[in-house]
């Protein structure tokens, strides 16, 4: 029932966004290209519909699945692997595992957020900073736990996992106030997308439901239990992904088929979704065919 990086890394970090700003686009792109034709099968066996074009990027594979990744301006997806984040499409680190390693990552508004566990591992620490700045600011901590975290383009980012490995709650903090508790669930919280200043889509045991602070949680759709990610475009589309693949939905009933058998954590860039394949290691980049129209809800 749901119930209402270090200082002395900062200048490698600035460093390194200098790079995906001004060279990984030219980079990655150029070797990613021949890959990005017509629309049909991905390496691994997964299909897109003929809306679709694609792009594959490459990230070394790791002992765990990524828990989340992100897209920093360039449109280059970086991923929490081995203590760090790692660059898809290009060999190289965007932060060097350190310390603590990095968990999760978001970026919103030419801001990079992070959780790490402290020492002990009794806590999580969400950190934000501007990779052209000095420094990192603390935004907050969680209690133990594994989370994945959102952030919007008004500075409000949202945390959410299972807690002490018994309940699954979801957190949200904004420029005005630290960490809070929005909800919590005896259901799992499988999957989040932000969908507005201060409002959520989250797949929450076997339904999707919008979330805002302060009221109650409106169910938007039934939804199987296997989902592992969610997305909302400019036109307020909900993109869900499960194993069988990525559908759009128009309506509270009606899902348009986007990919088949590719499936995970997505996220909207430039009006591009991106899609991490955890068990292929991969990012895929997913537009538009020309001509194709853009899809609305109903």
């Amino acid at each position: 029932m749901i119930q209402g990086l270090v200082a002395s890394s900062r200048d490698r970090v600035c460093w390194l966004w200098r790079i995906v700003l001004f060279v990984l686009p030219v980079v990655a792109w150029s070797d990613l290209g021949a890959q990005q034709t017509q629309p049909s099968s991905i390496t691994g066996g997964a299909r897109v519909t003929g809306a679709w074009t694609f792009a594959e990027m490459l990230f070394p594979a790791a002992r765990e699945l990524a828990v989340n990744f992100a897209v920093v301006p360039g449109g280059i997806p970086v991923v929490p692997q081995r203590g760090g984040l790692v660059v898809a499409g290009y060999s190289g680190w965007y932060v060097e595992p350190g310390a603590r390693p990095i968990e999760s990552v978001a970026t919103a508004a030419g801001r990079v957020y992070i959780t790490r566990p402290d020492s002990t591992g009794r806590r999580v620490e969400l950190r934000a900073w501007r990779p052209e700045q000095r420094g990192a600011t603390s935004i907050g901590w969680l209690p133990a736990g594994v989370y994945a975290i959102a952030a919007a383009p008004n500075g409000t980012v949202w945390a959410w996992g299972l807690r002490d490995g018994d309940r699954w709650s979801l957190w949200y903090a904004d420029s005005a106030s630290r960490l809070t508790p929005v909800t919590e669930s005896d259901e799992p919280i499988r999957a989040l997308a932000v969908s507005g200043p201060n409002a959520v889509v989250a797949a929450i045991g076997a339904r999707l439901v919008l979330l805002r602070r302060g009221a109650r949680p409106v169910q938007l759709a039934e939804a199987t239990a296997d989902i592992d990610g969610l997305a909302v475009d400019a036109a307020g589309v909900v993109y869900v992904s499960n194993r069988q693949g990525i559908y759009a939905l128009v309506s509270p009933k009606a899902y348009v088929p986007i990919a088949h058998e590719l499936h995970g954590p997505m996220q909207f860039s430039d009006g591009a979704l991106y899609v991490l394949w955890r068990e292929r290691h991969r990012v895929i980049r997913l537009a538009r065919a020309p001509g194709a129209g853009e899809l609305r809800p109903r």
